[in-house]
């Protein structure tokens, strides 16, 4: 009889909304057992630990991996920070021999992240991204149906999605966090659909623009819109645009134009038309399993000292793209802030003693 392997003791690191996908699905998988919160504030590992019942909480991720007695040591973290702290923090867990998992991108600065990368190579721990779409029961039918050659070349890709927001953008990873940026959208939104579009796609990115505006939302630090276009080398063009929406529902829509017909993604369903007029359809029952199916992957492989297919390496093509996207939008937007500046200057009247010309 196989013996019973004991499950991964794990520590949640940022008690935010972001933090929801990682909990249930750590719950959720019998790899992995739950034992600690950590966040700066008190108020907000309390909360969690009260919802989830779990008997510990830190205020102090240093403290908390500090090794326990009588083997209670924890093995792994999940890091749910913004991601102006989310590389140094996971690369800090690493070299303490925990494994970490992280959502994209992991730093702003793509030097951070390949440090992280370099650390978990160097104390032979695991770093894995949680990119849930790609391991969604749709994405891997709509994969299928590509690599048959019945729709032929994708020549074109277009996303729209609507982030619904119950609290203002400056709240989307709770209020005073240093998540409060313009890349809020990019990042927390958009990111899921780039990454899966990017992978259907599989092709070297040429070119790239990126825009964020606010829009609707006066009174706002962050974007409430970002939109661009991902140009590859055959000429295919992705074009995005996210929008955030405090009213009504949320909503994803990917479109797929293809020499042989479209594909449609609409939330949990997905939609094939051939050029013939016939057609297939599929929906995910359980798209939350594409989250569950990462970690427990992520796990397996931790056990088994092989390589996660969540590995952050992987996952650097798509930090390229998301900090090559923010880099230009952020660019752009302080161009425009100078140029406006520059005019409002130049639109000011002379005090009287420099009106020469009277």
């Amino acid at each position: 009889m196989a013996k019973k392997c004991k499950p991964f003791r794990v520590a949640v690191i940022g008690c935010d909304a972001a933090a929801e996908g990682h909990i249930a699905a750590l719950i959720a998988a019998p790899e992995t057992k739950l034992v600690a919160f950590c966040d700066m504030d008190k108020a907000k590992v309390k909360a969690f630990r009260k919802k989830y019942k779990i008997r510990r909480g830190y205020t102090n991720y240093m403290r908390m991996l500090r090794p326990r007695l009588f083997g209670r040591r924890i093995d792994a973290v999940h890091v749910c920070l913004p991601n102006t702290s989310r590389a140094a923090i996971a690369g800090y867990c690493l070299l303490k021999k925990r494994h970490v998992m992280i959502e994209p991108p992991m730093a702003l600065d793509l030097a951070a992240v390949e440090d992280a990368i370099k650390n978990a190579d160097y104390m032979g721990k695991n770093c894995g991204v949680l990119l849930p779409a790609r391991a969604s029961a749709t994405a891997a039918y709509v994969k299928e149906i590509l690599a048959s050659g019945r729709l032929g070349r994708i020549l074109s890709a277009r996303t729209v999605i609507s982030a619904a927001a119950p609290l203002s953008i400056a709240q989307l990873y709770d209020e005073g966090s240093a998540a409060k940026t313009t890349g809020s959208l990019l990042f927390g939104f958009a990111a899921p659909a780039i990454d899966l579009v990017d992978g259907f796609i599989g092709d070297e990115v040429v070119k790239l623009s990126c825009s964020m505006a606010n829009r609707a939302h006066a009174g706002e630090d962050s974007a409430d819109s970002t939109e661009g276009v991902i140009t590859y080398a055959g000429g295919v063009k992705h074009s995005f645009y996210c929008t955030s929406n405090y009213e009504n529902g949320g909503s994803a829509q990917i479109s797929l134009l293809c020499e042989g017909g479209e594909v449609v993604f609409d939330s949990a369903d997905a939609r094939v038309t051939y050029a013939d007029g016939t057609g297939d359809a599929m929906h995910d029952e359980n798209p939350a399993m594409g989250c569950l199916d990462e970690v427990r992957e992520f796990y397996t492989a931790c056990r088994e000292g092989s390589v996660p297919q969540t590995d952050a390496r992987t996952a650097l093509r798509l930090h390229k793209i998301l900090l090559a996207l923010y880099t230009d939008a952020t660019m752009a937007k302080a161009e425009k802030e100078a140029l406006a500046s520059d005019k409002a200057t130049a639109a000011e009247p002379l005090p009287k003693k420099q009106r020469l010309w009277y």
